[in-house]
Order: C-alpha cells, then structure tokens, then sequence
C-alpha cells in the first residue's frame, strides 16, 4: 500500500512541477525542472518495486494508470491555484489629510511590469475570463503564463512600458511647472512668478485595481488635497472603472470629493494632428501617392466593447481625425487603413498586405491609439509586420508608440487643466 502512495505522490509533484515550471520565473522555473524530474523519479522507482513485488502485467498496467493520473491530477490542481495568485493591491490610507494646496497628477498606465510578475500575468488572465467572458480550459492556463514568460525573454528580459511612463511623468512635471513658474503681469504691469503650488506628477498601473488608490493614498499622507487622474487610455474601460469602484470602496469620509478623472487623451483634436505629423516626417523620402498608413490601435474582447461603447466612438474618432489630416496632406484614403493589434480584425498582417497590393511602396505602421510601448508592441507587432510578406520593393516603416513625444505632453497638460476647471 505504501508503494502505491508514494507512486502517486510523486507524480503529483511530477505533474505540479511541470505547471511551476511553465509559469515561475526563471530562477524558480529551475528549481521546478528538478523538483518534477525528482518527482518522476520517485514515481518510477516505486513503479520499478512494485514490479518486483508482483512480478505481474497486470500490477505494471495498474502503475502506469497511477503514473499518468497522478501526473494528470497535479497538473491541473496546480493550473487551476494559478488563479489564486491574482490579488489587488489593498491601499492604505492615512488618517488624515497633509497639506491643503498641493495638486496631485496620476498617470493611469496601461503596461505590463518591467520584470515578468506571476501576480500580474494571473490577475489579467482573471480579468478577461471573470470580465470579458474569455473561456479557456483550466489545462490551458499555464501556456499563457509560458507566453508571457517568452515574450519577456525575447524582449531582454524586461518590459519597456515602466522606463517610458517615468519619463512621461517627469517631462509632464516639468511642464507642469513651466506653466506655474511663468511669470503673469500684475495690476502695476511687473511681472512676479506665480505662486501656485506645483502639481507632484505619479503614475499608477491600470492593470491593477488597487493601484491607483494606494498611490493616492501613499501621496496624501505627503500632502496632497486636490488629484487628477489622466487615464493614458480610454476612460471608459474596464480597467477604469475597477480603479473608480475600489477608490470609492476604500477612500475615506475627508477625502472623498478630491479626486477627479479628467477627459480621455483621444478627443484632443491637436493630438490626431501630431500623429499625422510624425506620420508624414517617417515618410518624406516617399512621394504621397506611394505613401500608404495602417493606424493601429489595441483592440480589446467583444463582451467590453459592449459594456463601454464610448470607448470605441472616441478611438475611431481619433482614427478618423488622423485619416482627415493624412489626406488633406496628399495621402489616398483608400491607403489609410486601420487596423488592431489583438481581439479585432483586420489585423496588421492584413492591413499592411492590404496596402501594399494597393501598390503603395512606402507603408507606415503608426500606433494611434497605443500610448507605451510593451511586450506586444515590441514583440507581437513586429511579428504581424512580418508576417505580411509584402514585396522587397515596398518599405514598411513601423513608427514608436507616442512614450513622452511632445505632442502627447501637451496634450495631458491640456487635459490636466481641464479638468482644474
């Protein structure tokens, strides 16, 4: 009987290991590699005794079922526990409010973190099976988290989206406190620097429901009475309204009222001209009738375009808008496309083969409504362009995603002060 249990105990761990090892990190993701070998091991050895116990076909059948469903078994507990992992950080607040003049600017950042986090990977998975109805089988979750885990090490091992919104955040701190420091005409006509205070500029991660109310928490207690919270995204979003559903949940009596949500970054008209501008820069070596564009924007499932139709009015408003300045610059609209990374068609395969039959030699990929750069837009889009396999004749440009491009600074300074008002 002791054989037995030892046989299916080590193909229990054999079978979770396999899961440690697809979805841990690398140097956890080693340590499982040896604990599921060890495990099979175990379990081949007892398998080896059993034989020699009873010497029979019938006791190697009757291991080889236990090997496979015990291995089985552990597998799927083990994928299914994945799950448990996704926990929202819990904010804390402090008991009373800091200074009553400071303004505090949070950037709501659609990125994944800088090194790969088993937390995050599962916290998102949750949020597309539980929100967006996405239905995968429970054996099938740990080749998401190995995706992920592969994307990371193709892209050295780190995520650019955490850099590149740091440095949005400083370049809109400085501006920020451009605008303050300008000196303004008094009644005598001098001029005397202005003495608002200084807007402190954070970030806070999207993907995270707590995450933007710990930040405001954590900045209270330094003194903070007014926030702004700039989605760099769409307002109306999944992910914004389980950021608004815990800050209600949490925040107390003395600091309700305080934060506001300013406006979505794409209804700024100057900003579809930016893009167009950028677009039109990456193509001056071109004449415009070779010139061809596919826009791409992230895409997200059916189930929340239709719980936040907003959403999608205003990017394809945007889209619209960058079309209108493209074609008013020489641009054929029939090579104006646009195009989704994920979840939508067409995708980016499609829309650069599309062009290029149009005969346009000259195609660029510009992300329109993607803000920072990440594992899919380095990685993901990159393998779309390619996959296009258009002609060696026709050169396809893809563009950065905007990061700290001035355009984008003005425009959250723009959305910043509207939201003042």
């Amino acid at each position: 009987m002791v054989d037995w249990i030892v046989l299916l105990s080590g193909s229990l761990v054999c079978g979770a290991g396999i899961v440690a090892a697809m979805s841990s990190p690398r140097g956890v993701s080693t340590l499982s590699i040896l604990l599921s070998a060890g495990g099979l091991t175990v379990a081949l050895s007892t398998m080896g005794a059993i034989y020699a116990r009873y010497a029979s076909f019938q006791s190697m059948l009757a291991a080889g079922f236990f090997l496979l469903a015990g291995v089985a078994i552990g597998y799927r507990i083990a994928a299914a526990a994945l799950l448990h992992l996704a926990r929202d950080t819990v904010p804390t607040w402090p008991p009373e409010p800091g200074a009553v003049d400071a303004h505090l600017v949070v950037l709501l950042a659609w990125s994944e973190p800088e090194r790969y986090s088993v937390g995050w990977v599962a916290r998102r998975h949750r949020r597309l099976t539980e929100g967006a109805g996405v239905e995968m089988p429970v054996a099938a979750v740990p080749l998401v988290f190995m995706a992920v885990k592969t994307r990371y090490r193709v892209s050295g091992g780190r995520s650019p989206g955490v850099s590149a919104v740091r440095g949005l955040a400083e370049r809109v701190s400085d501006r920020l406190a451009e605008r303050v420091d300008r000196p303004a005409p008094d009644q005598s006509g001098s001029h005397e620097p202005s003495r608002s205070t200084r807007a402190r500029v954070i970030v806070a991660a999207a993907a995270d429901a707590g995450s933007l109310s710990d930040a405001i928490a954590r900045n209270m207690s330094d003194g903070a009475a007014r926030v702004t919270v700039v989605p760099l995204g769409h307002e109306d979003s999944d992910e914004v309204d389980g950021a608004k559903h815990t800050l209600q949940a949490t925040q107390p009596v003395w600091a309700q009222g305080l934060v506001r949500f300013a406006p979505g970054l794409w209804n700024d008209t100057a900003l579809a001209g930016r893009l167009a501008e950028r677009i039109l820069a990456s193509a001056q070596c071109a004449e415009r009738h070779d010139v061809g564009v596919v826009l791409v924007s992230p895409g997200t499932p059916a189930e929340w375009e239709r719980q936040h139709p907003d959403a999608r009015e205003e990017e394809n408003y945007f889209n619209q808008r960058v079309r209108m300045h493209l074609c008013s610059a020489g641009i054929d609209e029939r090579a104006a496309r646009i195009a989704w990374l994920d979840w939508r068609t067409p995708d980016v395969t499609e829309a650069v083969r599309h062009v290029a039959a149009l005969g346009r030699s000259h195609i660029v990929v510009a992300p329109s409504t993607i803000v920072l750069p990440s594992l899919e837009t380095t990685v993901d889009l990159r393998h779309a362009v390619d996959g296009a396999r258009v002609p060696e004749s026709v050169t396809v440009v893809t563009l950065p995603c905007w990061a700290d491009d001035d355009g984008l600074v003005e425009a959250i300074v723009r959305t910043v002060e509207a939201a003042r008002c």
